[in-house]
């Protein structure tokens, strides 16, 4: 299903490749990760994000 995104008079259609997506962001100190899905209401998202602390040898 295309999913509608507009600026004034100009309109961009895409479609939706991927219902859910996770990504990680790795540092020295942290790695965040971020998980998105479709939510309850129609065109929401869920999201969560929690970071973890590294381990140094």
């Amino acid at each position: 299903m295309p999913a509608r995104v507009g600026a004034g008079a100009e309109m961009v259609v895409m479609d939706v490749v991927v219902d859910r997506c996770a990504g990680l962001d790795v540092h020295r100190d942290t790695v965040v990760a971020t998980v998105r899905w479709p939510g309850k209401r129609k065109n929401s998202r869920g999201q969560e994000t929690r970071t973890y602390a590294t381990t140094q040898r």
